[in-house]
């Protein structure tokens, strides 16, 4: 198995001789569900779905409760969690900012170490299937 890609014309200015510049893209970008990853994750343990099912319900609720009180959250093997925050007015002093003027903005996703060691080892093809380039 192989993480495939496709080239696409980057949004930004051409380089300094004018020239459109380029960029790699996945190209298979399918959306795995909950359902599906217990499906698999079934398929491989003792574990019945509903208890798989259960324990990811049991950790997007802790998530929740965590990120909602300021914590970052590091799950082993996966990453990091941490939410972001934005100003919906310009703040020019320490004190001008007033907590009705901030709001969530995102919720940022660092990748552990090992996951990335992981998929650095991955190959990578260009796709047959997506003859956009």
């Amino acid at each position: 198995m192989a993480i495939e890609f496709d080239i696409y014309p980057s949004p930004s200015a051409p380089d300094s001789e004018g020239q459109p510049t380029y960029h790699a893209r996945v190209a298979n970008s399918a959306t795995i569900d909950t359902h599906k990853i217990a499906q698999n994750i079934h398929k491989r343990c003792t574990l019945t779905m509903s208890d798989i099912k259960a324990v990811l319900s049991e950790l997007h609720d802790e998530l929740v409760f965590h990120l909602c009180n300021g914590n970052h959250v590091h799950l082993e093997g996966i990453g990091y969690f941490q939410v972001n925050l934005h100003c919906k007015e310009e703040v020019r002093t320490m004190h001008g900012a007033r907590s009705e003027n901030i709001e969530f903005k995102n919720v940022s996703f660092r990748a552990d170490i090992g996951l990335k060691k992981n998929l650095k080892s991955q190959k990578i093809r260009r796709s047959r299937n997506k003859p956009h380039s």
